[in-house]
């Protein structure tokens, strides 16, 4: 059923930052229908195509966000602002959490443009595509932001520093969006979350940072609306974790996600995890298997079918989504979060079989030989991606 010699791994990785960055739009509305009802399973069909549209439109709005946000530009309208400003009155300092949702560092900018000193974690990768024009930024701005990179011990000491001065720290709680823990996880150093419905490693050190210095708890998400206004919203107090310990870190964390998840859900194509959500189910699923006599079977049956022109192969468009991504191709089925490498034949068969085609059409779209074509065919129904009718 699987080829033993994919090495999804690699390219699934590289999907994600052309998820984030550079999948076409052609592409994104056949992702979007997949990966949609697995974070709000109540969505209709309806809802979903919207949704899907809505993905188009915010496609094409996110990469003039990116830009703005180093530009003089700042969000049209906050939510429940006063609540930083009573901490601030009261001298009291803050952990802001959120999600990479709609414009998302549009929060931390936001923070900064409200005069609050801010520290914020991010990715080396981040900071090195970035850092010299955010530098230019912070400079003209006159912001008191420091960027602290994620993957040093010591920007724990300069985060902790930031609180015990009355700043804001914020943490975006979802670069860990794949399913697997983060390297030598000992000692409790990420915990594993369920958030709609896939697997979210959060790391726990900022929210230790937080239990020790007795800071404020906040979330925070910037969307976009129809009209294309950023919007701020903030949290009222959470409660933060009392101790160390990780039942009170988990519940602090799962506090913050309740929060964010409601935004999430509200406005689902704007939050990168949607994207994402192929790479989660490749590091949790067990790859499809079946007996060699009975694909050798169902490899006979569709090739003397597809011979007489009597059968139907069906793919339901809501549940796969052939990716193209060159060079690889992959198909990704939703209701049983499973993702599988193939070559661009079976892409373009599953593709055409969309909702159903005579199998004598769809050997021809696929290039393939009887024998080649009847063999990827039966895998993909073994595989429970399609669906074989024949007519007698």
């Amino acid at each position: 059923m699987t080829k033993p010699d994919n090495p999804l791994r690699g390219p699934l990785q590289a999907l994600h930052g052309a998820v984030v960055s550079e999948l076409s739009a052609r592409e994104l509305v056949r992702l979007l229908p997949v990966t949609l009802p697995t974070i709000d399973p109540n969505l209709t069909p309806e809802a979903i195509r919207e949704r899907t549209r809505a993905g188009l439109r915010w496609y094409r709005h996110s990469r003039r966000a990116n830009a703005e946000m180093l530009g003089p530009h700042r969000v049209h309208e906050t939510r429940n602002g006063e609540v930083l400003e009573r901490l601030r009155t009261a001298g009291r300092s803050a952990m802001v959490t959120s999600l990479h949702l709609g414009p998302f560092f549009f929060v931390t900018s936001e923070l900064c443009d409200l005069g609050h000193p801010v520290s914020c974690f991010a990715a080396s990768s981040t900071r090195e595509m970035w850092e010299g024009e955010w530098d230019r930024k912070i400079e003209r701005s006159g912001w008191q932001l420091e960027m602290l990179p994620s993957d040093r011990p010591s920007s724990l000491l300069r985060a902790a520093r930031r609180l015990d001065q009355g700043g804001l720290l914020v943490v975006y709680l979802d670069p860990l969006a794949a399913a697997s823990p983060p390297a030598r996880n000992s000692a409790g150093r990420a915990i594993r979350i369920d958030f709609l419905g896939a697997p979210l490693w959060v790391r726990t050190a900022p929210f230790r940072i937080l239990a020790r210095r007795g800071a404020a708890l906040i979330a925070a998400a910037c969307t976009v609306d129809a009209d294309g206004r950023r919007i701020l919203d903030l949290s009222d107090p959470l409660r933060p974790p009392r101790d160390e310990s990780l039942p009170e870190l988990e519940r602090a964390i799962r506090d913050c996600l309740d929060w964010l998840g409601s935004r999430v859900v509200a406005q689902p194509e704007q939050w990168v995890g949607t994207y994402q959500r192929p790479l989660n189910w490749l590091n949790d699923q067990t790859p499809p298997r079946a007996p060699a006599d009975a694909l050798a079977r169902l490899a006979s049956d569709l090739a003397e079918a597809e011979r007489g022109n009597r059968g139907t192969l069906r793919v339901e468009a809501s549940e796969v989504c052939a990716l193209v991504f060159q060079p690889w191709s992959f198909l990704i089925h939703g209701p049983s979060h499973r993702v599988l490498r193939v070559d661009d034949a079976v892409a373009r068969i599953t593709r055409s079989a969309t909702p159903g085609a005579p199998l004598r059409k769809l050997r021809r779209a696929s290039r393939l030989g009887p024998e080649a074509f009847a063999m990827e065919a039966a895998r993909l129904v073994l595989a429970g991606l399609a669906r074989f009718e024949p007519h007698r």
